[in-house]
């Protein structure tokens, strides 16, 4: 067994996909800090998944992207309860994409 955590997570993510039950298998809910410091949370579409992190789509100009150039540190859970596996990742945006941000 693997000790890498994205392979790890790429396993469970297989698995939980893979004949879901879910309307949206592919659903995470992405947490932030907004400008005024309160936490927000929303569901996107996980697009991909690498080494170099998880990847997802959002407008540039949305509160998301505003509230990630204003702090980087982002939370990610992903619920399948088919599958009872809980993840959750919380790390820095990448510091080019930050950049594209602001």
């Amino acid at each position: 067994m693997t000790e890498d955590p994205i392979q790890i997570f790429q396993n469970w993510y297989a698995e939980a996909t893979q004949n879901s039950p879910l309307q949206h298998p592919k659903a995470v809910c992405v947490s932030t800090i907004n400008p005024e410091g309160i936490p927000e949370a929303r569901f996107v579409a996980l697009k991909a998944v690498s080494t170099k992190g998880f990847t997802f789509c959002s407008s540039l100009n949305s509160a998301k992207s505003i509230a990630i150039a204003l702090n980087s540190y982002v939370a990610l859970t992903f619920w399948w309860d088919h599958v009872v596996i809980v993840f959750q990742d919380a790390d820095l945006i990448h510091p080019k994409i930050l950049k594209s941000l602001r």
